[in-house]
């Protein structure tokens, strides 16, 4: 029988930043929390995990950053500043909405880089 060798991805230069949220909408309270994944991709949206590097957030609207980290046990520097370093291509935003409805806007730049940008909606609704 004949073997293949198993495809292999290569991943490109980072060409842009990916930023996901947990869940969207989110609660208007004080109590709820939005995650969102800060991510370094190539031009094929792979995750460039050797691209660690200081990024820019800028946010506006409904709620406040209430912590930003990026797992790296030698780099603390980054919690909750509005410049956060990435770890192997990736870091978290920790969003807290205010108690009205509204929207949070996110925005996640670093030259030469497409920035990121990521619209959060608060709700006053109870969701499953």
């Amino acid at each position: 029988t004949d073997v293949q060798a198993p495809e292999r991805a290569f991943v490109g230069e980072p060409v842009a930043i990916r930023l996901t949220a947990d869940r969207n909408p989110i609660k208007a309270s004080r109590n709820d929390l939005c995650y969102v994944t800060l991510e370094l991709v190539d031009q094929a949206g792979n995750l460039v995990t050797r691209a660690d590097t200081a990024v820019r957030i800028n946010f506006w609207g409904n709620g406040q950053l209430a912590g930003s980290g990026n797992a790296s046990p030698t780099d603390i520097e980054s919690f909750g500043s509005r410049r956060i370093n990435t770890f192997q291509g990736k870091a978290m935003l920790i969003f807290r909405p205010f108690e009205r409805e509204g929207e949070i806007s996110v925005r996640a730049e670093l030259r030469g880089l497409k920035s990121g940008t990521l619209t959060i909606h608060v709700k006053s609704f109870d969701y499953q």
